[in-house]
Order: structure tokens, then C-alpha cells, then sequence
């Protein structure tokens, strides 16, 4: 606002200038080029420099904006693909709080590709597809999760390891197991992993990294100590079952 008015107050007083210039005009401007001579008045000299110099400033911003016009028609284009997208995400996730899990996978596919947050988007429409039992689609979707955000692997790897943990809980401790030498820290990872190898029966695997999960407190003093007693009865339950 307070540039607007600076502009129009320049405006004005050159306006008044050039006026009184022209009120009071015994000026002559006189120009030679080889055999033409141009003569006209001070002012007249001074209006048409002016309205020159605004031409050619008009001209030039005409020029810059069209030089520039390419990349801010493919901004446009990307801020409008963002807008969808959330859009997209936001229609997801109100269906999913619904239960509506087809529509949720349909709305969170539809614009993933154009969106920042397009992780998010993969897995949860590969949530989706499992809760619907659409296990390609499923696996379609974790794989162009993968594709797409690479750094992102341990992430998807764990969101994969629990989707599999009832339908294929070997495949899903191989996943564990993997992201577990990957992220050997990371206490969502031991945590998932001690409690899926309690649920197989892995008494040995579990005893190695239960030093870990008190070392990292990937799980509270409770859980803790509900894993130690299980891991005992594990053993004592497999000891009895081999002797003759």
C-alpha cells in the first residue's frame, strides 16, 4: 500500500513538472542527424523521453514475463497437482475414519505421485488393500512406496512386517530381522520383533536380543519382565518336550 502511494506521488509531481514546464515552455531543443534537423520544444522533447522510457519499460517487463512464463505456468501446474493431492488425502482419510476402506485406498492412490506427503499415502492405500484382502494391490503399493521414497525403507519395511504378521508371520520376522541390522537402535523395530518371536516360539532368537531391548528400553519394565517369564516357560516347555 505505502509503495502504491509513493509511485502515484512521483507520478504526480513529474505530471505537475512537465505542466508547468509547458505553461511557461521558452525552451528549444533542436537535433542534427547528416541532412535532418528536428526542432521542437524543450517540453514536448521532455514528454516524449518520458513516454519513451515507459515503453521501453513496458516492453522489457513484457519480455521478462514472457522468458518466464514456461516455469510459472509449470508452478502453477505442480501448486495445482499439490492442492488435489491434499485434497485427495484429506477425502481419504475422512473415509477411512468412516470404515469406508475402498473408497479411503481409491482417494489416497488417486493423487499420491503429485503429493508431498506420498509416503503416507502408499501405505495407508496398502492398509487399505489389506484390510480388504487385495494382497497385489497391497504389495503394489509398498513397491512403489520403496520406488519412490528410498530412504524411506525402513519405514515402509515395518509397516509391511506388520501387515504380514498374522497372514505370514515368517516372512514377517525375516522383514524384522533385516530391519533390525539395518536400525539395530531403533526401539519400534526390537519392540515389534521380540513380541512377534514370542508369538512363534523363537526362545533362542529371543533370548540373543532381549539384551537389547533392556539395553535401548525399546519396551517398559513390565513388558520386560512378562518377556523374561515367557522366554523361561518357552524353554522349559521345549526341554520337556524333548527328553525321551
Amino acid at each position: 500500500m505505502i509503495s502504491r502511494i509513493l509511485k502515484w506521488s512521483i507520478f504526480l509531481v513529474i505530471a505537475t513538472g512537465l505542466t508547468a514546464l509547458a505553461l511557461n515552455d521558452n525552451g528549444q531543443v533542436s537535433m542534427v542527424w547528416h541532412d535532418w534537423v528536428i526542432e521542437t520544444s524543450l517540453t514536448f522533447a521532455l514528454a516524449a523521453a518520458v513516454i519513451g522510457f515507459g515503453a521501453l519499460y513496458l516492453l522489457m517487463r513484457l519480455v521478462i514475463n514472457l522468458w518466464h512464463f514456461p516455469v510459472y505456468w509449470r508452478n502453477r501446474r505442480q501448486l495445482k497437482r499439490y492442492s488435489k493431492a491434499e485434497s485427495s488425502m484429506a477425502k481419504g482419510m475422512i473415509a477411512l475414519e468412516y470404515g469406508d476402506w475402498q473408497l479411503a485406498e481409491k482417494q489416497l492412490v488417486k493423487m499420491a505421485k503429485h503429493s508431498d506427503s506420498g509416503l503416507v499415502h502408499y501405505l495407508t492405500a496398502a492398509k487399505m488393500a489389506h484390510n480388504q484382502q487385495a494382497f497385489s494391490r497391497r504389495d503394489q503399493y509398498l513397491a512403489e512406496a520403496r520406488q519412490r521414497f528410498p530412504s524411506d525403507s525402513v519405514t515402509i519395511g515395518l509397516v509391511e512386517a506388520r501387515l504380514l504378521m498374522d497372514s505370514e508371520p515368517d516372512v514377517s520376522l525375516v522383514i524384522l530381522n533385516e530391519l533390525h541390522q539395518q536400525s539395530p537402535k531403533n526401539k519400534t523395530i526390537l519392540a515389534e520383533y521380540a513380541h512377534l518371536l514370542v508369538k512363534q516360539e523363537y526362545w533362542s532368537r529371543l533370548e540373543e536380543i532381549l539384551g537389547e531391548v533392556k539395553r535401548f528400553k525399546a519396551l517398559d519394565k513390565a513388558e520386560i519382565q512378562s518377556l523374561e517369564v515367557q522366554l523361561l516357560a518357552g524353554k522349559v516347555a521345549v526341554r520337556k518336550t524333548r527328553r525321551p
